[in-house]
Formats: structure tokens, sequence, C-alpha cells
């Protein structure tokens, strides 16, 4: 038998970690740090992602970025991911992870199978521009809540990614895909 104490009683119950249902939510990138592989062969990105609105408020998911890694198509796939999120907050040229936090942008979250003992878990599947509701007046005076889009590509021409100023690959993610 062991002792408890009192210290528990005042603190807040554990987070539920299951995984939020698929879907689009309005989130910043709150940290960024370098780390290293755990084989010791390379590093990555690995950046918190909050959920800023709505029932998942408060949420956070992580994403690593194999940005260098022996992997050359590990390194691929991070670019381009980081190249969607660099796009996302608007932030061409930027040198270092800082300049993405805390700018609003929508994530396209999916749910991947859980491995072994792990349950299924969220994973980012996209990043996109966050476009504000715009309120205004409707004609008899009551407000008017309009969400801005950014003008559609023509049909068949994949859209121009903003980060490199050339139109994405067919089998990039593209904003909205």
């Amino acid at each position: 038998m062991a002792q408890l104490g009192t210290d528990y009683q005042g603190a807040k119950p554990m987070d539920d970690f299951s995984p939020i249902p698929v879907g689009d939510y309005k989130a910043v990138i709150t940290d960024s740090e370098v780390k290293a592989t755990k084989a010791g062969d390379g590093q990555y990105l690995n950046m918190k992602v909050e959920i800023i609105e709505g029932e998942f408020q408060g949420r956070i998911l992580f994403v690593i970025l194999n940005l260098w890694n022996p992997n050359p198509k590990a390194v691929e796939i991070a670019n381009r991911e980081l190249a969607t999120i660099v796009a996302a907050v608007n932030k061409p040229g930027a040198q270092d992870s800082t300049e993405l936090h805390n700018i609003p942008m929508t994530i396209k979250i999916g749910i991947q199978p859980g491995v072994g003992e792990y349950g299924p878990s969220n994973r980012i599947k996209n990043y996109m521009a966050y476009a504000a509701p715009v309120v205004s007046q409707g004609a008899n005076g009551t407000p008017v809540t309009i969400v801005t889009k950014p003008a559609p590509t023509p049909a068949g021409q994949p859209p121009i990614n903003p980060a490199t100023g050339v139109p994405y690959k067919p089998w990039e993610n593209w904003p909205g895909k």
C-alpha cells in the first residue's frame, strides 16, 4: 500500500489523445527545433502545430521533416512538405523555422492506422492559406459572413506554388487537393 497524499486533488485530468475527426482546422506552428535522428546519421525539423479554433482548440500535432537525412527520397518529401507550409503561411524565402511561427493557416487532418501497440493517430495531410471570413452588412443591415477563397485555377492547370513560382507537379500536394 502507498500513501497518496493530496497533491493530485487539484491536478487537471489527463488529456484525451484519441484522434480528432478528419477535416480542415485553423492552426499555427508554435514551436520548432532541429533534432538528431535515432540512428544518429541525420537531423530532422520537429514542429509543433496547435489548432487554434473550434471544438479541438488547443490540440497539438507534431510534424517531422527529414530535411537532413541520408535517404534522398525522405529529404525530397520533407522539402515538398516544407514548401507547402511556407506557401500556406505566405513566407516565401523564409530562412529560419521561427519565421513560420504563429501565422494562421488551414491544415487538413487525416487519420493513419495504428502500428503495433500504438492505436490510430492524426496526420496533417495538407497545409493551405487561411482565408479569414469577411463580415459585411446584408441588404437589411444584418451581418453576413463571406468566406474568401483563392481564385480558381483554370481547368486542367495546376496552381502556382508560391514558394517556387512554378506550377505544382501532378504528384505534389496542391493547396486544396
